[in-house]
C-alpha cells in the first residue's frame, strides 16, 4: 500500500521545509577560550608548577619570616628593640618634664620628672609627677619647685610626698600632662631599655641600652648612659612602659667599672604608691 502525500508532489507555500546542518552551532569567544584552556594539558602543567613553587616558597621563606616576626614581637619579648622607636619617643615626649628647684640668688638644681596615674592626686584634679628626692631635696623647706615642659612652658609644682631612702619624690601640678603606663611585668637582665631625661640640660635626651642585672633590692643596673639632669627620668621598656626611675651613674676609672642605676617600681611601694604586697611586681611567676 503506497503512502499518499496529502499535499501532492509539492509542499504548500506557507510551510517551510526543515533544514539540517552538519556542524554544531557557534560558541561565543569566552566559551571557546575557556574550553581550550580547560582541555590544554600544558596549562595544567604550568598551574601545577606554580602551585608547587608557591608551597615551596611558603615553607622556605614566608613561614620562617612569620616565625621571626613573632619571636621579635616586643609584646612578648622584652629583649628585642622596639619596632617603632620614634613612636615611643614621641609618646614619652608628652609626659616628661624638667624639674627645677629654685633657691634664688642664681642657685638652681634641676633633674627630670614624669607623669603617672595616682588616684588620690588625680581625684583632686591634679597631675602626679615622679622624680628623685635628691633633685628637690634643697627645696623641701625653702625655695620653689617648678617644671618646664618640652615646649619651654614653665609651671609651678607642689611637693606631695618623698622617700629619701629610695631617693624618690612625688609632685603634683594643676597642668594636665599625659601619664605614662607602668610596666605590668617584671624586668629581667638583658631586657632592652631607654633612659629619657634632661641630660646635662638637654631636655628630651634619649639613651638606649640593656638591663645589666638586678641588685639584691630589686633595683636595676643598666647600660644606658645617664648624665647630670637625667635623675628622676623614666626608664622605658620596648613597649613604652615604665620600669623605674633613673637615679645615678657609677663610673670608677680606678676599678674600671661603669654602670648606671634605676630605682625599680618595687621601690615605690615603701612610700610613693600603695602596693598589694612589699613589691610592685609578683616575682613568684
Amino acid at each position: 500500500m503506497s503512502e499518499i502525500n496529502p499535499f501532492g508532489n509539492q509542499a504548500p507555500q506557507n510551510v517551510n521545509p526543515v533544514q539540517t546542518y552538519s556542524y554544531p552551532p557557534q560558541q561565543n569567544a569566552v566559551a571557546r577560550i575557556a574550553s581550550k584552556v580547560w582541555g590544554n594539558v600544558h596549562v595544567w602543567r604550568a598551574l601545577t608548577l606554580v602551585l608547587v613553587l608557591s608551597v615551596g616558597l611558603q615553607i622556605l621563606y614566608v613561614q620562617p619570616l612569620k616565625n621571626f616576626y613573632a619571636l621579635t614581637d616586643p609584646d612578648t619579648n622584652g629583649y628585642v628593640e622596639p619596632r617603632d622607636l620614634e613612636a615611643i619617643i614621641l609618646m614619652v615626649d608628652e609626659s616628661v618634664v624638667t624639674v627645677i628647684c629654685d633657691l634664688g640668688e642664681e642657685t638652681v638644681d634641676f633633674g627630670t620628672g614624669w607623669a603617672m596615674l595616682d588616684e588620690d592626686i588625680n581625684n583632686r584634679g591634679r597631675t602626679a609627677l615622679v622624680t628623685n628626692h635628691h633633685v628637690i631635696e634643697d627645696c623641701i623647706d625653702a625655695g620653689e619647685i617648678t617644671f618646664e615642659d618640652l615646649n619651654g612652658e614653665i609651671y609651678k609644682a607642689t611637693l606631695e610626698n618623698y622617700d629619701p631612702i629610695n631617693d624618690l619624690a612625688m609632685l603634683s601640678t594643676k597642668h594636665n600632662i599625659t601619664a605614662l603606663t607602668l610596666a605590668d611585668y617584671p624586668p629581667m637582665k638583658g631586657y632592652w631599655v631607654m633612659a629619657y631625661g634632661t641630660a646635662d640640660g638637654y631636655a628630651g635626651s634619649v639613651a638606649t641600652g640593656n638591663i645589666i642585672n638586678l641588685d639584691e633590692y630589686g633595683d636595676l643596673l643598666i647600660s644606658a648612659n645617664l648624665s647630670g639632669g637625667n635623675s628622676g627620668g623614666p626608664l622605658i621598656d620596648n613597649e613604652g612602659n615604665v620600669f623605674g626611675v633613673n637615679t645615678f651613674s657609677f663610673n670608677s676609672e680606678e676599678d674600671k667599672t661603669q654602670y648606671n642605676k634605676s630605682m625599680s617600681l618595687d621601690s615605690f611601694c615603701a612610700e610613693i604608691i600603695a602596693c598589694d604586697g612589699e613589691t610592685y611586681w609578683d616575682w613568684d611567676y
